[in-house]
């Protein structure tokens, strides 16, 4: 930075407007350069600076990925998508076993968290048993 924290806050409207004006010319440079390294610090990230991905909060790791997303989503249609895009087919009703179906796949829930049938069983004997 070319200006300190102690010069910006000696800067008032009052001696602005008492600075010649070849002095407000190499002030304002100095100042546009100033803000230019700030935005800089503040654009990076751990993608384009030697930062950790550690370093990021979590918050900000969701919206890297939302973006990503959003720029490969945002590629030009080649002609058959724009025609499949343009078919007027209205979608199909679904049953609620389809939607409990999609919901389970969707959530990775394929099977239920106890024993299947035809799985072989373990467990402990009993002492009277023996």
């Amino acid at each position: 930075m070319q200006l300190s924290d102690h010069d910006q806050n000696q800067l008032d409207e009052d001696k602005l407007l008492d600075l010649p004006e070849e002095a407000l010319r190499r002030l304002s440079i100095r100042l546009l350069n100033d803000l230019k390294e700030a935005r800089e610090r503040l654009k990076q990230n751990s993608r384009n600076s030697s930062r950790p991905p550690s370093s990021e909060a979590p918050w900000d790791k969701a919206n890297d990925t939302a973006s990503d997303t959003d720029a490969i989503d945002a590629g030009e249609d080649t002609p058959d998508q724009e025609a499949e895009n343009t078919s007027s087919a209205p979608p199909a009703k679904k049953s609620k076993q389809d939607s409990q179906a999609d919901s389970s796949q969707a959530s990775g829930d394929v099977r239920k968290p106890v024993k299947q049938p035809g799985a072989q069983g373990f467990g402990r004997q009993h002492k009277s048993c023996r």
